[in-house]
């Protein structure tokens, strides 16, 4: 058949012409009747409104077709089920939760070791939920000078949890594992 899609008229046509034959196609490839309804509903208002892309109307089955196997591709896409983790994995993860949670009982006596300018610092920007623009007017310093205590801070925070402890880190900076050492003082 060959029909032009351009007006509302031929928007009709292409409806009733089509419509019977793209429900019977999905149908069969989907159980729920009301879904497969829709899914061809949806085919044909994109049909319709990508009209301008089909260049030779003589293929207009072929790319209604087209249209309609991706519709079903994106519907079994979005309804997979979601397979559960292995035990494992989630073994792992609460192992990694539990190294991250004894490496964090290290932090509190080795920052307060710091500096006091960075510890305070580093305190109030990640305690109190003070971003660094509002310590900076707080204790009357330039952003530039806020941000250059914290992240000193953070620097000298590093460097003494390193000298303590052998932290393994993934690529995005998470604990994997960590050993502590014989002069580790956090303990």
């Amino acid at each position: 058949m060959r029909v032009s899609v351009n007006d509302e008229q031929d928007q009709r046509l292409l409806w009733q012409a089509f419509r019977t034959e793209l429900l019977r196609f999905v149908s069969k490839r989907v159980a729920d009747e009301s879904v497969a309804e829709d899914i061809v509903h949806d085919v044909l208002i994109k049909a319709f409104s990508h009209r301008d892309e089909l260049r030779d109307g003589s293929r207009l089955r072929a790319w209604l077709y087209q249209i309609t196997r991706n519709a079903l591709a994106d519907h079994y896409r979005a309804h997979r089920p979601l397979e559960p983790l292995p035990a494992e994995l989630e073994e792992q993860a609460e192992a990694d939760e539990r190294a991250e949670a004894e490496l964090a009982l290290c932090l509190r006596p080795l920052m307060g070791k710091l500096p006091e300018k960075y510890r305070e610092a580093l305190l109030t920007t990640t305690e109190t939920g003070l971003t660094q623009k509002q310590y900076a007017s707080q204790k009357g310093l330039s952003i530039s000078a806020a941000k250059s205590r914290v992240q000193r801070g953070r620097s000298l925070l590093r460097e003494a949890l390193l000298h303590c402890c052998r932290v393994e880190m993934n690529q995005r900076g998470e604990v994997l594992n960590y050993d502590l050492n014989d002069k580790c003082q956090c303990h």
